[in-house]
């Protein structure tokens, strides 16, 4: 939990929450701020969730030792060959499958994947540009999954009329697919919005599409995606309408 200055644990005791620590400031070498953009994941690979904080241009790994949180390490303006700027992108998946989470990472025209080192994070990768097909662009949006059912999340990448999955292969990203204005039945568009599960039970993420009247899925078959529904309007009872939210859960 994070105010402008101060960050806190809170766990839950059964009947409510409690507060393990509230801390002021500073995390060992973080200064605490208003500004600090904040993300979930396992990066060290000891079983328990780190934070992953950025500001514009110090990224840093926040642990729990029991009493309060650590600053693991605090990085200025470079990581590797990537420099951190208030824009960068953040998302989170094991890419390379190595039980870690790792942070995909994007500016307007580059790409990179930042894992960690036990010290420090480091960039493994910096692409420029063109990843296969796929131009990079600040209008991108990504979605992180295991499309392709390979036990390694995947990126699924958006621009206003073209869709991709991006997959890490070692050395860097790389384009499975690149696909432009339609998916099967799915006219691709600038206002989709998108939402990852897997919803067939298959055992791979899909992606469940909206636009103001139509809802889809969208599953990957190893080429490309494919639209395995498209309906319009209606889904028995509910009116698709565009102020409509969503919020993906196995719930029943």
């Amino acid at each position: 939990m994070r105010s402008a200055e101060y960050a806190g644990l809170l766990t839950y005791n059964g009947s409510g929450f409690q507060a393990n620590s509230v801390q002021f400031d500073w995390i060992g070498g973080w200064n605490l701020s208003g500004g600090d953009q904040h993300f979930v994941g396992d990066f060290n690979g000891d079983g328990k969730d780190d934070v992953f904080i950025r500001s514009a241009e110090y990224a840093g790994l926040l642990t729990y030792n029991g009493s309060g949180f650590q600053a693991n390490s605090v990085q200025f303006d470079w990581i590797g060959g990537w420099n951190l700027g208030a824009a960068d992108q953040h998302f989170v998946g094991d890419f390379n499958g190595d039980g870690k989470d790792d942070v995909f990472i994007r500016s307007a025209e580059y790409a990179g994947l930042l894992t960690y080192n036990g010290s420090g994070f480091q960039a493994n990768s910096v692409q420029f540009d063109w990843i296969g097909g796929w131009n990079l662009s600040g209008g991108d949006q990504h979605f992180v999954g295991d499309f392709n059912g390979d036990g390694k999340d995947d990126v699924f990448i958006r621009s206003a009329e073209y869709a991709g999955l991006l997959t890490y292969n070692g050395s860097g990203f790389q384009a499975n697919s690149v696909q432009f204005d339609w998916i099967g039945g799915w006219n691709l568009g600038a206002a989709d919005q998108h939402f990852v599960g897997d919803f067939n039970g298959d055992g791979k993420d899909d992606v469940f599409i909206r636009s103001a009247e139509y809802a889809g899925l969208l599953t990957y078959n190893g080429s490309g995606f494919q639209a395995n529904s498209v309906q319009f309007d209606w889904i028995g009872g509910w009116n698709l309408g565009g102020g409509d939210q969503h919020f993906v859960g196995d719930f029943n």
